[in-house]
């Protein structure tokens, strides 16, 4: 990542978001294991608040960890688990009431899936709920006319470029044509595609994403709705709404595991 501090919602949750993980938290025992998958310090912070005590936040990154820590407006009371999400929850099986994602999915290659959606259903308990917050693109990618028409003539700050970068990066046909968010090939293209004037706003961008990131995003929604539904049950899904710059292109849902896979692992 480039300065964490520069990036704002929705790649880090927003108000909302957290009102929402509150409203699903709220019927959760404070004595219950609880997980974060990443070092959201947002969703660390609000655990806290409300009084949990029995904390673990999944992060393959130390560094990051403790940088982000240092960011949390709390004496965080928690266990730190360090690992990739599929090998340390394997240690955890049937631990969690519930478990707290913010756009983690397009973290794990599409060949590596299933076997992250199974160490979550296995992580959890039988009454435990896993709480995402995911990008799906639903309503089809964007394409880079409607990008330029959107951002042109706009003043050039890091509110702006946030937003640049959700759209631009994560949301458009460069995207669906690559079917990942392959930053170095899609900077290149936009510098070659949009307008010259738009430059200042790609350089900037680069500050919240930077060159060299890959994330696995692209495919269409109803292949990934298919994956997820092998493993969870939809209980809740609330549509990222405006003014997000991924509205109706993101969502909040609370999923439960599927009878199917109760028996499984039983």
């Amino acid at each position: 990542m480039g300065d964490w501090r520069l990036v704002l919602p929705p790649s880090r949750p927003s108000v909302d978001h957290l009102e929402y993980v509150r409203s699903v938290a709220s019927g959760v025992a404070r004595k219950s294991p609880v997980a974060v998958l990443g070092s959201t310090v947002e969703y660390r912070d609000l655990l806290n608040e409300l009084g949990f005590n029995n904390i673990y936040v999944f992060d393959k990154n130390p560094d990051f960890y403790s940088f982000v820590t240092r960011l949390s407006t709390r004496d965080l009371k928690e266990n730190f688990v360090e690992g990739d999400w599929v090998t340390a929850l394997k240690n955890y099986r049937g631990c969690f009431e519930m478990i707290l994602s913010h756009l983690t999915m397009g973290n794990i290659p599409y060949s590596n899936r299933n076997e992250f959606y199974f160490a979550i259903s296995r992580g959890l308990n039988s009454s435990g709920v896993f709480v995402d917050f995911l990008l799906s693109n639903e309503p089809g990618h964007i394409n880079l006319s409607e990008i330029s028409r959107r951002f042109s003539g706009r003043p050039v700050n890091i509110q702006l470029a946030n937003e640049f970068s959700c759209q631009a990066l994560f949301c458009s046909e460069l995207v669906e044509n690559l079917q990942a968010v392959d930053t170095r090939k899609i900077y290149d293209k936009l510098y070659r595609s949009l307008d010259q004037k738009l430059e200042p706003l790609i350089d900037l961008a680069q500050y919240v994403t930077p060159i060299g990131g890959y994330w696995y995003y692209g495919r269409p929604w109803e292949v990934e709705a298919a994956e997820r539904s092998s493993y969870f049950e939809v209980k809740n899904s609330v549509t990222e709404a405006r003014p997000s710059p991924y509205e109706n292109r993101a969502m909040h849902q609370t999923l439960t595991i599927n009878g199917a896979r109760h028996e499984q692992y039983d």
